[in-house]
């Protein structure tokens, strides 16, 4: 027999046996001839081994084609040659078990598919990873992968595997538009995915040529709309993979990574001054504000605390990313006095999720007043902002009301929690089932946004304020007291996520779940009524 054709038996006979798993007596099975491409190996030595209507006389009868339904099929000629052929007896006899285990996968991955492919049905890395052992080895992966549903169902966290997919995928559906995409990216971005198989597999895509790129782009910009409807909770655990693959195509999406120059690309948001203006009541408990810190928060707001800040105008849609603050850590006056003050610039901790549209956390508010002071005098030479203008924290005051805009409202969306609205941790009070355990790239909480569009301002990350905690009209650079965060984050519950919630942390201390955004000020100090905040 031609080397290729010994190649190609176990992959025949292994579709033509079955194994019963109680027993362990094996019995054909009758298969449709078109499973085997008809210029393959494998329909070459179907042909020579089977006998027909038209050649009685062959002298191989191991295999018979026939007719079922009006559609050709092929199987073992006697089931006896399953008992007597030697070679063929030993061959089921040391492949026993994965044959046993290759129908099993083709019934749970039936049962996966017929029930919309959730995420629960599928088997734990560790029992895929053997299954697909025990099947390779016995010769049986390559033909059973042929079948999509297996492949997806048994599909690891590898780039090359998921790049197979992908290709064959773009070859079946690449010119049927981007809502043909849609079940693709469901597989690329399922949970448990890791960065650096998203990283790996968006090189190896761009390397394939722009077509293949632009079709999942194309798709992922349909994922991103359908986080903002009624279908959004279906993509929710999906989330943390949308983003990464994003970042690892290029996520171009304004405000979220840098300009041609180099420099951090804010999409800035217009803050109107009458939203800085005297607030509808907040609920929010009386542990974190008393009449007396009211009304220090209102001389905040009204700009009669300590330090010139001037009057906010914009305020960027996202927390500071990745890309961005890298932008900083990478440029080459980095450790410049003239942005520390009078301290050593640090070793920047690396975030513990370091894909470049994720917003930059372990960065301590010392470190994020620096950021600032970096990019006002690199976008005042950019002739970006005026000369009198300064790009800072904003205080407390300054973020509450550019996130409620005059509303009132408990939350960015309005009142009370609305599940899958925001990145915190749902399960910690049963107020939903959704806890990604992580920072999601910004951006994908459109439900989440507030009236002027600011997205992430709750959940994802807590936000530095520019002012002290004690006295939020304090917002000078000095001093050690505890500095204010607003929003919550990842590993919040729902209710530290609200509007008017106060949290703060020391200007030193870099923790994992907190950030920071920008406003732009000029240097015209804004005079308004108090913050008409309940306690």
């Amino acid at each position: 027999m031609w080397p290729h054709g010994r190649a190609a038996l176990p992959r025949v006979f292994g579709q033509l046996i079955h194994v019963d798993a109680e027993t362990g007596a094996a019995t054909r099975r009758r298969v449709p001839l078109d499973r085997w491409p008809p210029d393959s190996v494998e329909r070459r030595l179907i042909e020579v081994f089977s006998r027909d209507a038209d050649r009685p006389r062959d002298a191989v009868r191991l295999l018979v084609c026939g007719e079922q339904g009006g559609q050709a099929t092929v199987e073992v000629a006697h089931e006896a040659l399953l008992r007597e052929w030697p070679r063929l007896a030993v061959w089921i006899r040391t492949r026993r078990e994965a044959l046993i285990r290759r129908d099993e996968v083709r019934r749970d991955a039936a049962r996966w598919d017929e029930r919309g492919r959730p995420d629960h049905l599928l088997p734990h890395p560790e029992l895929l990873a053997e299954v697909r052992t025990r099947l390779a080895a016995a010769g049986l992966w390559e033909d059973l992968r042929r079948e999509e549903r297996i492949a997806w169902f048994l599909a690891q966290d590898d780039p090359a595997d998921l790049g197979g997919l992908t290709l064959e995928a773009f070859g079946r559906h690449g010119q049927d538009g981007a809502l043909a995409a849609l079940p693709l990216l469901a597989g690329l971005t399922r949970p448990g995915r890791t960065w650096e198989t998203s990283e790996a597999l968006g090189r190896w895509v761009l390397e394939q040529g722009p077509e293949l790129a632009a079709w999942l782009r194309a798709g992922l910009t349909e994922a991103l709309t359908l986080l903002g409807t009624e279908d959004a909770l279906s993509w929710h655990r999906r989330q943390p993979g949308i983003g990464d693959l994003l970042a690892a195509l290029g996520d171009d999406r304004p405000g979220v990574g840098l300009r041609p120059d180099g420099l951090s690309a804010i999409d800035w948001v217009p803050v109107a001054p009458e939203t800085l203006a005297g607030q509808a009541p907040g609920r929010v408990a009386t542990d974190r504000r008393s009449p007396g810190l009211l009304a220090r928060i209102g001389r905040a707001l009204r700009g009669v605390g300590r330090g010139a800040i001037g009057r906010v105008e914009r305020i960027a849609r996202y927390p500071v990313t990745n890309a961005q603050y890298l932008a900083f850590t990478q440029a080459p006056d980095y450790g410049n006095p003239q942005w520390w003050q009078g301290m050593k610039a640090p070793e920047p901790l690396p975030s513990p999720w370091p894909q470049p549209n994720r917003p930059r956390v372990a960065v301590a508010w010392v470190e994020a007043m620096a950021y600032c002071r970096w990019l006002s005098a690199r976008y005042r030479a950019a002739g970006l902002i005026a000369a009198g203008d300064e790009i800072r924290l904003p205080t407390e005051a300054e973020w509450e009301g550019a996130v409620r805009a005059g509303t009132g409202w408990e939350y960015p969306w309005g009142d009370g929690y609305r599940v899958g609205h925001a990145n915190v941790d749902e399960t910690s009070r049963k107020d939903g089932p959704h806890n990604q355990g992580q920072t999601t790239a910004v951006g994908l909480y459109p439900q989440g946004a507030s009236p002027s569009g600011l997205l992430d301002c709750a959940g994802n990350v807590w936000e530095w304020c520019l002012n002290k905690y004690a006295d939020p009209d304090d917002t000078g650079p000095s001093g050690d007291a505890g500095r204010s965060l607003r929003g919550g984050s990842w590993g919040s519950d729902p209710a530290s996520a609200r509007a008017v919630l106060r949290n703060r942390n020391f200007p030193g201390v870099r923790l994992d779940a907190v950030g920071f955004r920008l406003v732009c000020a000029s240097p015209i100090p804004l005079h308004t009524g108090p913050l008409n905040t309940d306690h």
